[in-house]
């Protein structure tokens, strides 16, 4: 399992192929470095590639992983290892990866940013701002545990829970106002395009 800082990525692999590592599982999780750079720097070595981008929630067993390869044998040996801490998504190209990125994998910070500005908004409600820091993080476990037990849509549990006329009417409201959904798509596409940045930077 390579899970070293990308910029260790020579050093590492430097060491790794002198070894023969002929038909082993080579599992990485190093951000922006292709498959064909790992390959390379293991010599070419006829290995079993896979490629994963995992996010931080795995720490408490609710992580989200893209996972690339071209090996299908592999993939029972890949939810063997990180089956038990991540939902694991297997994804047709390795470009994919960066898309996976843009949204699990850089994705926790996005809603850590909306606790935080949630909370602060409850402090400048008045709210004691510890009391509404707990509040914006129960508020987020309550709505993502509601969305995964659901059979509804995200859609119809967002509907649900604004009436017409009501206070979450104007709060919504107040998101489409300011393009809460074009912000939310042109971060995403932003970090895609670092991430493939960072893939074509990727040397030995």
């Amino acid at each position: 399992m390579l899970a070293t800082k990308p910029q260790s990525c020579a050093e590492v692999l430097g060491e790794l192929k002198k070894f023969d590592l002929t038909g082993k599982l080579v599992l990485s999780i190093m951000a922006g470095i292709p498959l064909d750079v790992i390959k390379q720097g293991l010599g070419g070595q006829k290995v079993r590639l896979v490629r994963t981008m995992p996010n931080t929630p795995l720490l408490v067993k609710l992580g989200v992983t893209g996972v690339y390869t071209t090996d299908r044998s592999a993939k029972k040996e890949v939810e063997a290892l990180l089956g038990a801490t991540s939902r694991l998504f297997f994804v047709p190209a390795e470009d994919d990866l960066n898309a996976v990125t843009a949204i699990s994998g850089s994705g926790p910070a996005y809603f850590f940013a909306f606790i935080e500005a949630l909370a602060e908004a409850g402090a400048k409600l008045g709210l004691d701002k510890e009391m509404a820091t707990q509040m914006a993080i129960g508020t987020a476990l309550g709505a993502s545990t509601l969305a995964a037990a659901s059979r509804d849509s995200i859609s119809t549990l967002r509907k649900n829970v604004t009436s017409k006329g009501g206070t979450t009417e104007q709060a919504l409201i107040s998101f489409e106002k300011n393009e809460l959904a074009r912000i939310v798509a042109e971060a995403a596409s932003a970090a895609r395009e670092r991430g493939r940045e960072l893939s074509k930077l990727a040397k030995l």
